[in-house]
């Protein structure tokens, strides 16, 4: 028999508690397991003697156990032993994977779709960016920091470019050149933007006068020859006239917009363009590529107009798909005025823009007899579904360049009912009537002020979304602008920009800052320069902030 060695009461107490942890230990890992608990087996059977101990654990600590209730199984430990050890490899495997993830995304770069920059060295960012992801870039150049080479890397790497826009080619246009020799490579390109320096207007100094225009010349047409598969392709630089351009092979090309550079009578435009920007219309020759009826497609036409023959404009109506034609004359109230009797003679006019720059004398502003002829072109053009209106004019038709008196220019503001005039135009979505500042560099007065009451004839026109009158004052005034937002319940932008409007505690001001919040299609409203009493900002506040509405008082 073996000896029992006697035990000391502090040992007794650790050994009982070690085989309590024990069958605690033992109870988990079989519910772990799903094996039945204790409490479902059938009362086991009168306990074998206990096996020999291991070697660190005597005899008399397993009897002690055994009368503890505890029986000490050597698969205890090693089944928690072995579930700890699977669980430090399962959380080993998942920072593994974590850290692999972690360098895979370096290794491919930020996962980022679009990317624009403006910073020095910003060819240089492309290089942590995915190529893959990457469809959107635009860099603004510079002369100094970015190199050709790198520039053609860099693109030649985004496998998956859709659109590229280059700013800064005043001052970077040699760089141009690296550019359009990989464009070809790039499968999924589909947009091209070229543009001037956001800041500078000036060339660089290594270029002589009109070099840098040659330059893109030769790029451009450098460019065209490639049978890419673009479907836009912009033009926005100085004004200068482009070389004659053959574009037969861009087969994919539905949109083109030139700028206000100028496009050769000769040029050779894809037969399924169908939306073409013109801003460069000095002359009519600039429509020639329209007129002669190559581009049968055509639906959207942007046109800006210098000249002053009403033919080619005629010759628009043939465009046999054009559905929506723009007109703009910036700076040309002559040409506008003689031109205006061919608008209602358009039956694809839709837009209609007429804005001046007064420099020093105000000489470019129209006439009164000119600004009639406007006038009254404007109103007979009933396709038109946007109308912008500069209202300003000289003060008398018989100053010249080499005659001026100035008595003739310091001259009140002009009363001219035009909104009446204007009630027939019954498709118009976009009205902007605008009288700007009135005064050239010298102070010179140039207004022309709304008829009293003026601005109530544009109730009629109840399918505005959008309403602009600029410094229209008695033309408008509290009543007239109560009435015009109960009529015009559709009206999304609504601009009473100094229209004598008193919104104050009065009825009249309430009401009117009532009728404005009825509009819940209202998203931007300008009520600047106005009278404004603290009770009025409450009460717009309260009325259109809740409608969502942007608000500027």
């Amino acid at each position: 028999m073996d000896r029992q060695l006697p035990l000391q009461p502090e040992a007794a107490q650790e050994l009982l508690q070690l085989g309590l942890h024990a069958a605690a230990e033992q109870q988990q890992a079989t519910d772990a397991f799903g094996a039945p608990s204790a409490a479902a087996e059938p009362a086991p059977a009168p306990a074998p003697a206990p096996a020999p101990a291991p070697a660190s654990v005597s005899a008399s600590a397993s009897a002690v156990l055994a009368a503890g209730g505890a029986a000490v199984s050597p698969c205890i430990t090693y089944n928690h032993c072995q579930q700890q050890q699977q669980q430090q490899q399962q959380q080993q495997q998942q920072q593994q994977q974590q850290q692999q993830q972690q360098q895979q995304q370096q290794q491919q770069g930020l996962r980022l779709r679009s990317f624009s920059s403006c910073l020095p060295n910003a060819v240089d960012m492309l290089a942590v960016l995915n190529p893959q992801r990457l469809a959107d870039v635009t860099l603004e150049l510079d002369d100094a920091t970015t190199g050709s080479s790198a520039l053609s890397a860099a693109l030649l790497r985004l496998s998956s470019l859709q659109r590229l826009r280059l700013v800064g080619l005043e001052v970077a246009v040699k760089h141009l050149f690296s550019a359009l020799t990989v464009v070809g490579q790039l499968s999924q390109l589909t947009s091209i933007e070229l543009g001037g320096h956001v800041h500078a207007v000036e060339p660089a100094s290594w270029l002589r006068a009109g070099q840098w225009q040659d330059l893109l010349s030769v790029a451009l047409q450098q460019l065209l020859v490639q049978p890419l598969p673009l479907q836009q392709l912009k033009l926005q630089v100085l004004d200068s006239k482009l070389p004659v351009l053959d574009m037969a092979r861009l087969t994919h090309l539905t949109e083109f917009d030139i700028g206000i550079c100028v496009l050769p009578e000769q040029s050779l435009l894809p037969s399924q363009l169908q939306r073409l920007t013109l801003s460069g219309g000095w002359d009519a020759g600039s429509l020639a590529p329209v007129t002669r009826l190559q581009l049968q497609q055509l639906q959207h036409l942007s046109l800006r107009v210098c000249f002053k023959q009403q033919q080619p404009l005629l010759q628009l109506a043939q465009v046999p798909a054009l559905q929506h034609l723009a007109l703009q004359y910036m700076d040309a109230a002559a040409a506008a005025a003689a031109t205006a009797s061919a608008w209602p003679l358009l039956p694809q006019l839709r837009e209609l823009v007429i804005e001046h720059f007064v420099l020093f004398d105000g000489r470019t502003l129209p006439s009164e007899q000119q600004w009639s002829a406007i006038l009254a072109g404007a109103a007979a053009a009933t396709s038109l579904t946007k109308l912008q209106l500069d209202c300003r004019m000289r003060a008398d038709d018989d100053v010249t360049d080499d005659d001026v008196d100035d008595d003739l220019w310091i001259a009140s503001p002009r009363e001219v009912a035009m909104c009446a005039s204007l009630t027939g135009l019954t498709r118009l979505k976009d009205l902007a009537i605008t009288d700007d500042d009135g005064t050239a560099d010298d102070g010179r007065d140039f207004r022309v002020t709304f008829a009293l009451g003026d601005a109530l004839a544009l109730t009629a026109l109840t399918g505005l979304t959008r309403l602009h009158l600029w410094r229209a004052k008695q033309g408008v005034a509290t009543a007239a602008a109560t009435a015009l937002a109960g009529e015009l319940t559709q009206l999304q932008h609504l601009c009473l920009l100094n229209c004598g409007m008193q919104l104050d505690d009065t009825a009249e001001g309430q009401a009117c800052c009532e009728a404005i919040g009825r509009l819940k299609q209202l998203t931007h409203l300008d009520l600047r320069c106005n009278e404004l009493t603290q009770p009025g900002l409450d009460a717009a506040d309260r009325l259109v902030t809740p409608a969502g509405a942007e608000v500027a008082c």
